[in-house]
């Protein structure tokens, strides 16, 4: 992160996904004076905006099963006859 120092203005936000949330993490840039938005494995489940995310995710795509379909025999009844 001090590799970064000579690009930071007093605008700057350090950005990173939950993948990178730890205590190190978050202690170094607290260390350096970078404001850091880190966010944590559990935030999804906080937030309220998420609570409805499974009606947007997306179904199986009924065209890709490319088994061949076998369509069953026809049982005929006694009916069926003349």
């Amino acid at each position: 992160m001090t590799a970064l120092q000579p690009l930071l203005t007093d605008d700057t936000y350090l950005t990173a996904d939950a993948g990178y949330h730890s205590e190190a993490n978050l202690q170094q840039p607290a260390a350096l004076k970078i404001t850091a938005l880190i966010a944590d494995p559990e935030m999804r489940k906080r937030d309220e905006r998420f609570a409805t995310k499974a009606r947007h995710q997306q179904g199986p795509d009924p065209l890709h099963n490319k088994t061949p379909h076998v369509s069953l025999p026809a049982v005929f009844q006694p009916d069926d006859f003349a």
